[in-house]
């Protein structure tokens, strides 16, 4: 891991070794980082915070800020100053001393190293931090027993190091250089040996191969004037027109999948007006023998994703800002383009059968990994639309182990009578259900896996007579909805 003015650093040194233990001993991996894209970054130690020994560690090398020599010198002991001057790790400057060489990055007990900005470094050679939307697809992707995983456009390593641990062996790609050295020194340092990391665009190193597991993060923000974008924004835009790109690569990626393998990617695409947002979608990723989920975590109006895209252009950039934004929306008015979405995807591979679509909101939390339970969501509603309403009332439910109920009351002629309930997840995929039918919230305690839905819709009905035909069938109704995103959990799956 070097550059041309920094010195080179061996992931396998002794010294290297030493200051991961020591990081990682110091409650530095805890202090995590931006978990989801819509929360909010890390909040480093102020100013006038107390020069603990994390809060030393955290302003060297997240904050790459400088640090009284004192400060520094008891943060990583049993390491010396001496030592991390001497091998180029920290150098002094007029506030004391200061990572020359490394920002790093913690996740869980993972550790990323990055070189500080250089000015002499092309814009194409550039490696991004570990953004917030790369910890998206690591919280989402399926993390199961892999023969062999792929990571397009790796970066720094980040999703094929969270790979390795669980596929015997990962394969890596990116066009960048400097991207596969970072990645290469990450997995070293790591002790992440069975990672192969391949130098070139997309999928060309490896067409002859079939995974069980491929991912993407890649360079999704669709930019409406192309002209406009140079080789700075490589990491962010892919340079094609709108959402062709992505939606591109993973039509790809899909024919590279083994049978039941997964495909998880984040990206944005192009909303129509007067059409739902997943009208472009289905047909995009129809025809490829897989299965696919799409969760948008939002959406936003295309007037505001100009401005956005506006003011992340560069100083001399936006001197045109004013004919940029006018031709970009002249771009979305000509495609009827009313707002840009911006989600996750699953594909699986089911080449055997009739494949299905789903377009669902994304919970809005998403802080914690929830991969087992993307692939139990498409498990449950592949075997729940193959057996029917029919085939339903004969299953044998449970309720989801992380299930909860919220419920508000307020005092009526003296009694309390509820008002809402709630079904909450406390894990996985952390959806709520609201509205529930009166009968329901009594019917699903009941569903513990001994008796069928018919039969549980039976014993309702005979303790309470009086309850309408339509009021069973709204019962059953808000039971495959349960069933569809998770509360419920027919007895032959295994808990996820």
């Amino acid at each position: 891991m070097s550059t041309t003015s920094q010195p080179a650093l061996d992931a396998t040194s002794p010294l290297l070794q030493q200051l991961r233990e020591l990081l990682r001993s110091s409650g530095y991996c805890d202090a995590g980082i931006a978990p989801t894209i819509n929360d909010s970054e890390l909040a480093p130690p102020g100013p006038g915070a107390p020069p603990t020994q994390l809060n030393t560690l955290l302003r060297l090398f997240i904050m790459l800020a400088g640090c009284r020599p004192e400060h520094a010198s008891a943060a990583i002991l049993p390491l010396t100053l001496a030592q991390l001057l001497e091998a180029g790790i920290l150098r002094a400057n007029p506030d004391g001393v200061v990572s020359s060489v490394l920002g790093i990055q913690p996740y869980h007990d993972l550790l990323f190293a990055f070189e500080r900005a250089n000015p002499d470094v092309l814009p194409e050679e550039a490696v991004m931090f570990v953004s917030p939307s790369s910890v998206e697809v690591a919280h989402f992707m399926t993390r199961r027993p892999a023969r062999r995983a792929l990571d397009v456009g790796t970066g720094s390593g980040f999703l094929a190091s969270l790979l390795a641990p669980f596929s015997e062996h990962v394969h890596a790609i990116d066009v960048n250089p400097a991207a596969l050295r970072a990645a290469e020194f990450n997995a070293c340092w790591n002790g992440l040996a069975n990672i192969t990391f391949l130098s070139g665009n997309l999928f060309e190193p490896v067409r002859d191969l079939r995974f069980d597991l491929i991912v993407s993060n890649p360079p999704f923000i669709i930019a409406p004037v192309t002209a406009a974008f140079s080789s700075r924004y490589r990491f962010k835009h892919s340079g094609e027109e709108g959402d062709t790109f992505c939606i591109r690569l993973a039509r790809e990626a899909s024919q590279l999948l083994n049978e039941d393998g997964y495909f998880h990617m984040m990206f944005q695409w192009e909303e129509t007006g007067g059409q739902p947002w997943s009208s472009k979608l289905e047909p995009s990723f129809s025809g490829l023998g897989c299965d696919a989920w799409v969760a948008r975590i939002l959406s936003v109006p295309a007037e505001e994703h100009v401005s956005e895209w506006i003011t992340s252009l560069t100083e001399e950039e936006q001197s045109a800002a004013e004919t940029l934004a006018e031709q970009a929306r002249q771009y979305f008015q000509k495609k009827n383009v009313c707002s840009i979405g911006t989600g996750l995807l699953t594909l699986r591979r089911a080449s055997h059968r009739q494949n299905y679509f789903w377009f669902d909101e994304a919970p809005e939390d998403r802080s914690e990994p929830y991969g087992e339970s993307v692939s139990a969501l498409i498990d449950i509603r592949t075997h729940v639309l193959r057996v029917g309403d029919s085939g339903l009332l004969q299953e044998k439910l449970r309720v989801s182990p992380h299930l909860s109920m919220l419920q508000s009351s307020d005092i009526q002629k003296g009694r309390w009578k509820p008002t809402t309930t709630e079904l909450l997840l406390d894990h996985g995929l952390k959806y709520s259900f609201g509205d529930l039918v009166p009968q329901l919230s009594a019917l699903i305690a009941t569903l513990d896996g001994s008796r069928t839905v018919k039969e549980a819709l039976d014993l309702a009905a005979q303790e309470n007579p009086t309850a309408a035909p339509e009021a069973v069938a709204a019962c059953l109704l808000q039971i495959r909805e349960l069933l569809w995103y998770g509360f419920l959990i027919p007895m032959h799956f295994d808990s996820k």
